[in-house]
């Protein structure tokens, strides 16, 4: 229930070594539920070929999640982004970023749709957003590991096991890639996957084909997992293909409206344009880049 004290190391060291031992010459660890008190973790560290480690410390070391921040953070830094990033605003004034920091303290929140014409900064978001959680990520290893998923360039593939076998393995060379630890890591709330361009995603498809698009993605909308997808309102031409997307609803044969049952809905989250000293200040602080 608290932290892992030293006698429960002593004992561990007493009771796996000789295991370990030549001729053995294996391996132990201790994998505790919570942290680690510090002469505890000195205590095993110092053993040869022991080791101890939190619950969390264990599911970063097995997915290569270190990479993950290391991404998002060069990202960011390489973009400059942090020298032009203008944070935007939903239609009713409030900030974007707070609103998304109160959804990721909520457990059963919704999903998230960031939806917003050309120009009011969903993309640069997107980068913002990966980097400040994997800032908060490094300094805090319980905190969620943000995933960015640029939709544009792996919209071809026709699972989420193949989307992220392109992404992680192709793109990422993320070590210890396999679908089902993904999942199951992300059931257990370990990330946050930003889907970023729906609307890029959906040229030349159907509204039927980009709806099963957008349920294979939510097939990861499970435990605690935290997705979010941004795109241009222009993806959706009407009212039905916005309630259809965002809502889940679908239109039956005898003309009602009915909720798809394999899907929960988004949580639509409208951007609204620069304003003019906004606009001023993107303009001063981008052109000399």
């Amino acid at each position: 229930d608290g932290n892992l004290p030293k006698k429960e190391c002593q004992d561990f060291i007493n009771n796996y070594r000789p295991l370990i031992s030549p001729p053995h010459s294996g391996r132990a660890w201790l994998v505790s539920r919570g942290p680690i008190t510090a002469d505890a973790q000195a205590l095993v560290d110092a053993q040869p070929n022991m080791r101890a480690i939190d619950f969390i410390g264990l599911q970063r070391r097995l997915f290569g999640m270190d990479r993950l921040i290391e991404l998002a953070s060069t990202e960011y830094r390489s973009d400059d982004v942090g020298s032009w990033f203008v944070p935007p605003h939903l239609q009713d004034g409030s900030s974007l970023d707070e609103r998304v920091d109160t959804w990721l303290r909520q457990d059963q929140a919704l999903p998230l749709a960031i939806i917003g014409p050309y120009g009011t900064g969903k993309s640069t978001f997107a980068v913002h957003l990966a980097a400040r959680l994997a800032a908060n990520a490094r300094d805090d290893p319980t905190k969620r590991v943000p995933i960015r998923v640029p939709l544009a360039e792996v919209y071809d593939e026709q699972s989420m096991d193949g989307l992220f076998g392109k992404l992680f393995t192709s793109r990422d060379r993320i070590r210890g890639y396999h679908y089902s630890l993904f999942r199951e890591l992300n059931k257990a709330g370990r990330f946050v996957i930003i889907f970023d361009g729906f609307d890029e995603m959906k040229h030349g498809m159907t509204i039927q084909t980009f709806e099963r698009n957008i349920s294979r993605i939510l097939t990861l909308d499970e435990g605690l997992a935290k997705i979010i997808i941004l795109g241009r309102d222009t993806a959706m031409h009407d009212e039905y293909e916005f309630q259809a997307i965002i809502n889940g609803m679908q239109l039956t044969s005898n003309g009602n409206v009915t909720r798809t049952e394999d899907r929960r809905a988004f949580e639509p989250l409208k951007l609204r344009d620069f304003t003019a000293r906004e606009a001023h200040e993107y303009v001063r602080n981008f052109f000399p880049i």
